[in-house]
């Protein structure tokens, strides 16, 4: 349920992550995203790429990022099982 078939996580430092996050919340391949301690954690089809996700950001001012592949952490576990919890 985490990491759902057909679907990867990565993890995007970003100079203003809330700013980040809000942009990426808006678009269609973001499953889920989430921000953990400095990172936006993100859940996105396999075939996203992690350089259409830059351009997303780069084309609203969000130029300095980076990312890499992560596994769900336990803030990601929890999150997706407090939403399902609070749709039941």
């Amino acid at each position: 349920e985490v990491s759902p078939q057909g679907t990867r996580r990565i993890a995007i430092s970003a100079q203003n992550p809330p700013v980040a996050l809000s942009i990426l919340k808006k678009e269609a391949f973001a499953l889920d995203a989430t921000l953990v301690e400095a990172e936006i954690h993100l859940l996105l089809p396999t075939d996203t790429s992690d350089t259409e996700v830059q351009r997303v950001l780069a084309a609203q001012g969000v130029t300095e990022t980076k990312t890499r592949p992560i596994d769900p952490s336990l803030e990601d576990v929890f999150v997706t099982l407090t939403r399902r919890l609070a749709k039941a």
